[in-house]
Order: structure tokens, then sequence, then C-alpha cells
């Protein structure tokens, strides 16, 4: 709310030149208060991307089962979700963000059925206009590749079994690592099995030893993360919150069957059951899909091919750049709209 260095972003030269501005998750730095949207939509046609939950809640990304974010917040189950709040202020954020919105003219976008819905219910939200974007993955890099150049690179024998996964220890995230944890610890040893992590390194002390680590961290490389995807027979993402999950695609758009969690927008991303595996949120429901796609040849081919098509058919990139292009061209035809004072 507070964040003032945006305050004469609506007097701009660039916005003056502009025919559309498009934001994209203001909340996740300290620059762009809500409370400069009536201004900066006054002067120009805003489009406004929904990542997460943030926009419609008093404090949270993810609501996690609670409802109170259609009803104004208060008495939030957990202060210190995404960043920890030292008293109770949900209820005044969430009535801070009406005003902004009330007075706001703006054209949101989703990239998600479960955005959309949730927009839908949303008492902040429900009154702008609503686009739906497929994100897209760039499929010059994150594509199909020599799986045995890549393991030779990162030094895999070729008949051992790849998990590649996200890995991040804090309690205040949402990418169901310790599930993954508790699954690998479960699972019969066998075949030699390479980790792949990315995020973070360090942690997961309970599978030293037993398996072997790559760890790349936050890679920004993406032709790194790219071969690595590469080298993998199974990519994890046991989120227990998403709205949409990028690297899910990614891994399936270079060949990797990728295992998701219910309840979230993952199934739907991923096109389960027929190009992906979603499976309820407990690490033996996990365990149980990672022996299966491990053990089974045919399934893992079935899922490649599935989801290459999935990825082509529905999260190309030129179609995602496109889509995107349409709409511009689309609001800059209308006549603007205004606000209520």
């Amino acid at each position: 709310m507070l964040p003032v260095l945006s305050r004469s972003l609506a007097a701009h030269p660039w916005l003056e030149r502009a025919d559309i501005v498009h934001l994209q998750l203001i909340h996740n730095a300290q620059f762009f208060s809500v409370l400069g949207l009536p201004a900066l939509s006054t002067r120009r046609r805003v489009v406004l991307s929904i990542h997460d939950m943030f926009l419609m809640t008093g404090h949270c990304v993810y609501s996690m089962g609670c409802e109170r974010w259609q009803h104004g917040c208060g008495e939030c189950p957990d202060l210190e979700l995404p960043f920890t709040i030292r008293f109770d202020t949900s209820a005044l954020g969430w009535a801070i963000k009406r005003r902004a919105f009330e007075r706001s003219s703006l054209d949101l976008v989703v990239g998600s059925p479960w955005q959309r819905e949730r927009v839908a219910k949303s008492p902040l939200l429900s009154r702008f206009p609503v686009h739906y974007v497929p994100y897209g993955v760039d499929t010059r890099v994150f594509r199909e590749r020599d799986r045995r150049a890549c393991r030779e690179e990162l030094g895999i024998p070729q008949d051992a079994h790849v998990i590649a996964f996200r890995s991040i220890a804090s309690r205040k995230s949402f990418k169901g690592t310790e599930f993954v944890e508790r699954a690998l610890s479960s699972l019969p040893e066998g075949r030699e099995t390479w980790l792949l992590t990315f995020d973070e390194t360090g942690g997961l002390e309970s599978l030293r030893g037993r398996y072997r680590f790559i760890e790349f961290g936050w890679m920004l490389d993406q032709e790194v993360v790219a071969r690595a995807l590469n080298a993998t027979d199974v990519f994890l993402m046991p989120s227990t919150a998403e709205a949409f999950g990028l690297m899910a695609i990614e891994a399936m758009a270079c060949g990797t069957p990728v295992i998701v969690f219910e309840g979230t927008a993952l199934p739907e991303t991923v096109g389960a059951p027929e190009s992906g595996i979603a499976v309820p949120p407990d690490a033996g429901a996990l365990a149980g899909a990672i022996t299966r796609v491990l053990g089974d040849p045919a399934l893992r081919a079935r899922l490649r091919e599935n989801g290459l098509r999935h990825v082509r058919e529905r999260h190309g990139f030129e179609d995602y750049a496109r889509r995107y292009l349409e709409l511009y061209q689309s609001l800059a035809a209308e006549e603007p709209r205004r606000a209520a004072a």
C-alpha cells in the first residue's frame, strides 16, 4: 500500500506516448502502490495481470482454504504468509484495495481457468472485464534435445533414474518440498537415482547418501535448465497452492512427464490425466505415482508425447504473443471507460 515511488508514473512521458499500460506483479516489489491505480487508469487504458490471489485478499497470496477474502478478510488465520505482519491488518488491506479498485478502470488478464474462477468470486475484482491468455513457454529453449548428450554433460549414467523438482525448505513456500522429501524417503532402494534440484541448495538431509544430487540453486540460465529437464525421467511439482505452474510446462516442452497435486491450477495446466499425472496432496500418493512413472516406460512415452502435443497446442510462445497483441489492439481501438468517482 505504502510505496510512493510510482506516484509520478501517471505523468511520465512514456505513459503519455503509450496506447496501453500493462502491469505485472505490482505487489512483488516495493515500487508500485495499489493506490496509484485510479490516477493511472484515468490517463490510459490499464491492463492488470492476475498471477495469484494477493489483489483479492487483505494479506495472503493464496488463501489455502480460507474464504474470508470473499467477505472482507480480518481474523487472518496466518499472519506469516507470504510475509510476516505483526498485527492483523488484513481487513484494512482488503478495504484499501476495494476503495482503490472502485475508483479504477481496469482490464484483467488471467492465465488459467483457476485464476478466472477466483476473480469471478472476488468482490474486489469481479466488476472488471477478464481476458484469458494461457501462459506460453519459449519452445526455442524448452524443447526436446538429445537425452544421452544432456546426461553426459551432467555426468549422469544413462541407465540411472533421474528426478527433478524445486527445493524450497521454508514453511512459507507452497511448492511442496516436504512432500517430495517424505515420498522419496519411502521409495524402495533399487536402481541408482539422481535428484536434480532448483531454487535452493542444502536441506533434504534424509535423502543425502541415498541419492546422488545435482543442485542448480536459483538458475537464471534457461539453457541450463532446459538441458537438465531433458536429462530427467520425471519432474515433480507437488505445489499445495499454484495459480498456473510455468515450470511444469517447461518440463513438458522438454518431453519430461510431470506429477502434480490436485486442488490447484496444476492438473488443468498439465492436462491431467492424458498428458500429466495429478494425485491427492499426500506423500504416499506422490511416492506411488513416482514409482509408477519410473517403472513403466510405456507410460513415460505416452505422457511425453501427449505432453509435447499439449504444450504445442495450448502454450506455444508465438500463440501467447499473438493473443496479447490482439488484446492490445482490441483495447486500444475501444472508447476509454471511466471508473466511478
